[in-house]
């Protein structure tokens, strides 16, 4: 007699499912891949989402958390390894917190969940929220909400206690504010800072030297020329012909000079420049 096989031991991962190729098909039959990524989004907020019409309870968190999984495979795996349904839908309220989507104590049918009737069962989950700031919004709405969730004999017994746990947390919450702020800080002081760029147009260049700076256009000129002969783009007609446009003629002011000048010859006098010697090499 053959020995009889063991069954397959099952992975968690294993019963993933890949939303990017998933198996599908076509208008013929043929099995065909197609991408679901889009549809999986649409799909989870339209099963899962907690607000204040729709609270998280232990089937919507249940949905949740097995989501990205093929039910039947999962289901396989639960068996194997002992898990229920409640036990998953446990966890997916704790995955509802970390992955902030639950935004709100507040948003959570808690008494539906039947466990939170003792200072250890709250404990224990505050405790695996990763942010302070939720453990406290959550212990908040267990001390204003003692009497409706806990029952006036257990709020009495353990309000105290999650006052003082609520407490512990709020300091949390502050120091590791401060930390992140410090953090931040470092980050913002190693980072360069990035340098502003300062952007003139040809047309803007051109305008200035002509109505406010005309002793300075041979010079400017000249730059602009030697970009025409290494700068890409520049090498145009057009722009040829805005640079020979500043051809501004000397003019006299006072016991000052100014108009186009190579070297040392003054190549063009404005009228009115009385006592201006030109020098020619």
């Amino acid at each position: 007699m053959a020995e009889e096989q063991k069954p397959i031991r099952l992975r968690e991962k294993d019963c993933l499912i890949d939303w990017a190729h998933h198996s599908a098909e076509d208008e013929n039959g043929n099995p065909i891949e197609e991408d679901w990524t889009e549809l999986r989004e649409e799909w989870l907020h339209e099963d899962c989402d907690c607000n204040e019409h729709s609270l998280a309870n232990p089937e919507k968190c249940y949905r949740y958390y097995t989501f990205d999984y093929d039910d039947d495979m999962y289901k396989k795996w639960m068996r194997q390894y002992g898990y229920d349904e409640f036990q998953i839908s446990y966890w997916g309220l704790e995955k509802m917190f970390n992955d902030e989507w639950i935004k709100s104590p507040a948003f959570v049918d808690w008494k539906d969940f039947r466990v939170f009737h003792s200072l250890l069962q709250i404990e224990s989950f505050v405790e695996s929220i990763n942010d302070c700031g939720m453990r406290v919004a959550i212990l908040t709405y267990f001390i204003d909400n003692a009497e409706y969730l806990l029952g006036k004999t257990t709020k009495r017994e353990i309000s105290p206690a999650l006052k003082n746990l609520r407490t512990r947390y709020k300091e949390a919450a502050k120091i590791r504010k401060e930390e992140e702020a410090l953090k931040n800080a470092d980050e913002r002081k190693k980072t360069p800072k990035e340098k502003p760029e300062f952007v003139l147009s040809l047309d803007e260049i051109i305008e200035y030297v002509k109505t406010k700076s005309p002793e300075s256009a041979p010079a400017i000129r000249s730059m602009l020329y030697d970009m025409m002969l290494h700068k890409e783009g520049w090498n145009k007609p057009s722009t040829l012909k805005k640079i020979d446009s500043m051809d501004v003629k000397i003019v006299h002011q006072g016991d000052n000079v100014y108009g186009n000048k190579i070297g040392n010859k003054i190549e063009s006098v404005g009228a009115g420049a009385i006592g201006v010697q030109e020098v020619h090499e």
